[in-house]
């Protein structure tokens, strides 16, 4: 008798735990207003969210409300599978608001919001590319190997491409070259990443606007607000001073010009390559390419009747 209480007893504790862990692996929920589907099966406008869910969109866009207070909207057409810290995007667009504590991956990319209430929109358009765009805010992006390759400042988009090479291939970066603290430092126009600079001929470039190619130092420690070392092999002048305001606010204002105003409009322009970091490349947009709809945007509460 007293063997069989106790087998009971085992019986209830294991099944007690099984409970316990299933219901810590609760993410979050998603809402929508018509069909998607979860783990391949299709659910009707709630689901629940666990660790490593397979969420897929069909007609219109899902918001996903995660327990640590991550809000992300997939848009219609779009996939990928969702963990408590990140998103990992497979295909279409996500728009993600927060303050750092969940990102996207996209094709290797890690994106984040940079602070409270920032919003950022992530696009997988044709081949390798990866649209990011800071709606609101500021977001920042790191390689597949945590190098920060381009920090957004509110309104800005890029296209960014992932290079064969990957953290090896050579960088190519343009901005104003200035001297602190002994160190060359220089802040890329297009993707605002503060760098250092060694190499010859730097001296007489101080207080231009240069062009340069080289490759990361490793294991080097930067100067403080450069995120790496590049060795540069070649520079070149482009006739142009540093405006006022240099450093990364005066990158920012410099390039933004070009892409703020209409940065999340619709439609796609795309200038040829102008900067390559980390294994990186990126590139200026005006605009993002159409792939699916956040329809319910801006109508949250009543996807969560």
């Amino acid at each position: 008798m007293r063997r069989r209480v106790q087998s009971l007893l085992s019986l209830l504790l294991a099944g007690s735990l099984g409970l316990g862990s299933a219901a810590t692996s609760v993410i979050g929920v998603a809402n929508a207003r018509g069909n998607f589907q979860i783990d391949n099966a299709r659910v009707y406008r709630h689901s629940t969210l666990f660790e490593g869910s397979a969420i897929e969109t069909d007609l219109v866009a899902s918001e996903l409300r995660l327990n640590n207070g991550a809000q992300l909207l997939l848009a219609s057409g779009s996939s990928g599978r969702v963990y408590r810290d990140h998103l990992v995007l497979e295909r279409g667009a996500g728009q993600l608001t927060g303050s750092g504590s969940f990102l996207i991956q996209a094709r290797g990319l890690r994106i984040e919001p940079a602070g409270a209430g920032s919003e950022v929109q992530v696009t997988l358009s044709e081949r390798r590319h990866v649209q990011v765009a800071a709606r609101k805010g500021t977001a920042r992006v790191r390689s597949a190997e945590g190098v920060l390759v381009a920090n957004l400042a509110p309104g800005r988009a890029l296209d960014l491409e992932p290079q064969a090479e990957g953290a090896a291939a050579p960088s190519r970066l343009t901005g104003c070259l200035e001297k602190k603290n002994g160190k060359f430092v220089l802040t890329d126009e297009a993707t605002n990443v503060t760098v250092e600079l060694q190499g010859e001929g730097l001296d007489q470039q101080t207080g231009n606007v240069i062009e340069i190619t080289g490759a990361t130092i490793p294991g080097a420690t930067p100067a403080p607000d450069a995120t790496q070392v590049i060795r540069v092999s070649d520079l070149k002048a482009t006739a142009r001073k540093c405006a006022a305001g240099t450093g990364a606010a005066g990158a920012a204002g410099a390039a933004g010009a070009a892409g703020a105003a209409g940065a999340v409009a619709a439609g796609l322009s795309t200038a040829a390559t102008v900067a390559i970091i980390g294994g990186v490349a990126a590139a200026v947009t005006t605009g993002l390419a159409a792939t699916g709809t956040f329809s319910g945007e801006g109508k949250k509460d009543d996807m969560s009747r």
